[in-house]
């Protein structure tokens, strides 16, 4: 059996595995013989000049002349590393339903790699993360004989993607590699509705006594960031701020004068929603009148007081 590469003469063996005529280079080459009918070549250190090289094994009969066999080799380059080069941030604040951008890079290899992208589901496992490679495109560049890959993500987050983290794992030999960074989506979305004053209806009339501290409380519900509230209300007020989970709550406190009726109105404003508002009407009642008023007309105790 003769073995050469480049027809170039690395080996000649009997069919017991005893040298013929060249001893081959132990240094860069290995060989058993299992059967008579069987050689087992080891090439000791593959290197990327191999590649290409095609290796003939021609077996020499003393009565039907000899037959040969011939393989290629096809070096693989596993990349090293796999990029998230955009965006540069570690957090990604993107509105509800607005495209954006995600672009990974890996270094060079053979074969190109091929690039899948995925939602981690915020969860220990990785079992459950969803793959949106499908809103992703791929180029190819190519230096000497090995590849670099770009693929850009293009995605439109829902509101349910916030706190999620993007990645991509690219693989072209046995491992995948996952990208050196996941950045995390902060999507911003709009409040569940308008701002509620709690216990009034919207352009409501609210009757309050003089010189007694009264207090109005309004609330926005849900969205990301949660809502600005403000007052627009008797100057003399104080107000407060509080937020639970996804409610965010704008206390005033205020007292009025006789004959200062007015309206308070409350606003929400938020960077994905418009402004919008809830006002009440404020009635100042004197004592007197209020006393009066409350056991001699029935109809008042249907009306509604500020606290």
């Amino acid at each position: 059996m003769i073995i050469s590469s480049r027809s170039t003469l690395v080996g000649s063996l009997m069919a017991n595995c005893s040298v013929f005529s060249k001893q081959p280079d132990p240094i860069m080459y290995s060989y058993t013989c299992p059967t008579h009918e069987q050689l087992l070549w080891t090439i000791r250190n593959v290197t990327r000049a191999h590649d290409g090289n095609t290796w003939r094994c021609l077996v020499g009969f003393t009565t039907i002349g000899s037959e040969e066999a011939t393989n290629t080799i096809n070096v693989q380059v596993p990349i090293q590393t796999v990029e998230m080069f955009y965006p540069t941030n570690n957090v990604v604040t993107i509105q509800q339903n607005i495209e954006t951008v995600f672009i990974c890079r890996t270094s060079v290899g053979k074969p190109k790699a091929a690039v899948r992208w995925y939602k981690d589901n915020r969860t220990a496992t990785t079992n459950d993360d969803i793959e949106i490679t499908t809103f992703a495109t791929t180029t190819d560049t190519t230096i000497g004989d090995l590849i670099y890959v770009t693929s850009t993500l293009r995605y439109s987050p829902a509101k349910e993607d916030s706190g999620m983290k993007i990645y991509c794992i690219a693989r072209n030999s046995v491992d995948n590699l996952v990208s050196n960074r996941k950045p995390e989506l902060n999507v911003q979305y709009s409040p569940d509705g308008p701002p509620v004053i709690q216990g009034f209806n919207n352009t409501e009339t609210c009757y309050v006594i003089e010189n007694n501290q009264s207090l109005l409380s309004c609330s926005s519900r849900g969205g990301n960031p949660l809502a600005t509230l403000s007052w627009d209300c008797f100057n003399s007020g104080s107000t407060s701020t509080s937020s639970v989970e996804s409610n965010v709550t704008k206390t005033v406190t205020f007292s009025a004068l006789r004959g200062q009726d007015r309206s308070c109105t409350c606003k929400s404003s938020h960077p994905v929603d418009k402004t919008q508002s809830v006002t009440v009407n404020i009635e100042v009642l004197c004592k007197f009148t209020f006393i009066f008023m409350k056991y001699y007309f029935t109809a008042l105790k249907f009306a509604r007081y500020c606290n």
